[in-house]
């Protein structure tokens, strides 16, 4: 069995960002490791999830090192950005708003289509720890949870910039969503049980790992 990469403590410039060899799937693989090696997703406190959850940029979600376990995808995909940016991609954000049953609010959820070539793939941080990896335009894997809109950022993204500003200067229609809403839901969550339940599901001595099923030649 493989080791589990050394967490890298950082102090973050642009100069750290890498570029990947190989084929696609190599490449997207070892930037998953990248995130994985210097962005460790850990239990906050409450009085950090106020403060850092969605409202940090790149250059400050790597210069911490750390994100929260729980809804993660808004930090690890402004990294992913930025990363597919630096390997000569060209990647459009993607922005889900979307409505679960249990809950009366409305949530935000972020994938990145790139093109390689003439091929449309799309990269997605989901449950747990798994990255999906597919060809073709972004599309929903669970299908209990309502989508309400799709609307994809092609604008460059700074590493200033954190996912509000981004979906600010997008346009995107935010009159319905509430950020305190999902940080009062997710201080609830926050107790040790939560954790030991997302630690005893994990997968892959619980680092991220790709889950591709390109084709490549």
């Amino acid at each position: 069995m493989d080791k589990p990469p050394r967490m890298v403590q950082n102090t973050f410039d642009e100069s750290s960002l890498e570029i990947f060899e190989g084929d696609l799937e190599s490449r997207m693989g070892k930037l998953v490791s990248w995130i994985n090696a210097r962005v460790k997703r850990k239990q906050w406190s409450n009085e950090e999830i106020a403060a850092k959850f969605a409202k940090r940029d790149a250059k400050k979600i790597l210069t911490d090192g750390d994100t929260g376990f729980m809804n993660s995808c808004s930090d690890l995909t402004l990294v992913a950005w930025a990363l597919l940016k630096k390997n000569g991609f060209k990647p459009t954000l993607v922005v889900e708003k979307l409505k679960q049953k249990k809950y009366n609010f409305i949530h935000m959820h972020f994938a990145l289509e790139f093109l390689d070539g003439n091929n449309l793939y799309f990269i997605e941080f989901v449950a747990k720890n798994q990255v999906l990896l597919r060809k073709g335009e972004y599309l929903r894997q669970k299908g209990e949870i309502e989508t309400l809109k799709i609307q994809k950022v092609e604008n460059d993204i700074r590493l200033d910039q954190n996912m509000q500003s981004v979906l600010e200067e997008a346009q995107f229609d935010l009159s319905d969503f509430h950020l305190e809403d999902v940080v009062t839901q997710l201080q609830k969550d926050n107790i040790p049980q939560t954790y030991t339940n997302y630690i005893s599901r994990l997968s892959h001595d619980g680092n991220l790992y790709l889950d591709s099923d390109i084709k490549t030649s």
